[in-house]
């Protein structure tokens, strides 16, 4: 690439080794041959400037600081790089890529969620409060992105966004996994990799124990320590047959694609209950 293009990817939330953003944007932007930086919480912690730029924010622990405060540094420190692509996932930067917005730059908005569904099925929302949020979102939505360029992760979100690019969030393949002879053994493991949560089937993929006293259930992602308390319990018996490395700290990548690697899995599973969102 002759002049490199500059491309500043902002996070407030996200860890800064998010597959999603590190692995799959970040690292295959620079691949190809762009200037690429992120700023993300705390992103010196994880990664060396030899293999990605990056700027570290301060990590908020209280959500109104993140807003506020995160909010105000991260607009600083994107709008002093000057970059040709802005790029960002979450809904709370909206005013901040609105704000980098100019006639020489584009900024992308990927969503990756749909918000307006999941607000409300917020817990900590009250109920009667929730489709009034929701359609406040929307409209906040709406006018901070309008001159924006969208993604879109999943194809049902194309009704909500019809300008919206679809890029399905599908995993990078690894020629080291994929190519490896694959010999099948008797295997009675089953793998979930992902963030061990109710919305993405964590009772579900516990009551599989209950089809064979043989099945060995390993849920590789993070999990909040009530939750696998929980769900160590709701097991009950069973318990050591179902592995949670994660609880309450974030697995690498690397460590997920040894797994992958390592193991010979009777199946890999995701079995989410239907909802909503």
């Amino acid at each position: 690439m002759k002049d490199k293009k500059k491309v500043v990817h902002f996070t407030t939330v996200h860890h800064p080794l998010d597959p999603r953003i590190y692995y799959k944007q970040c690292l295959s932007l620079k691949n190809a041959g762009f200037d690429v930086t992120l700023i993300a919480p705390d992103a010196h912690k994880y990664i060396g400037q030899a293999e990605l730029n990056t700027i570290s924010i301060k990590k908020h622990s209280n959500k109104f600081k993140r807003m506020i405060i995160g909010t105000i540094e991260t607009y600083k420190q994107a709008k002093r790089l000057k970059a040709d692509y802005y790029h960002f996932h979450d809904p709370e930067l909206l005013p901040v890529g609105w704000l980098l917005k100019n006639k020489h730059n584009t900024v992308i908005y990927d969503i990756h969620e749909d918000y307006e569904t999941g607000i409300q099925q917020k817990g900590y929302i009250p109920k009667g409060l929730r489709k009034f949020i929701s359609k406040i979102f929307k409209g906040i939505e709406k006018f901070f992105s309008s001159k924006m360029k969208l993604i879109i992760a999943e194809k049902y979100y194309k009704e909500k966004y019809p300008k919206g690019f679809q890029i399905l969030n599908y995993p990078v393949l690894n020629e080291n996994i994929n190519n490896r002879e694959i010999v099948r053994h008797k295997s009675n493991k089953l793998l979930y990799t992902g963030n061990v949560t109710l919305e993405r089937g964590a009772y579900q993929h516990v009551e599989l124990l209950r089809l064979s006293p043989d099945i060995e259930v390993h849920l590789i992602g993070y999990c909040n320590k009530n939750l696998a308390e929980e769900i160590m319990q709701l097991a009950g018996d069973n318990e050591s047959r179902l592995h949670l490395p994660g609880m309450d700290k974030k697995i690498p990548k690397t460590e997920i694609e040894n797994a992958n690697r390592k193991e010979d899995w009777l199946t890999r599973i995701g079995i989410f209950p239907p909802t909503d969102h």
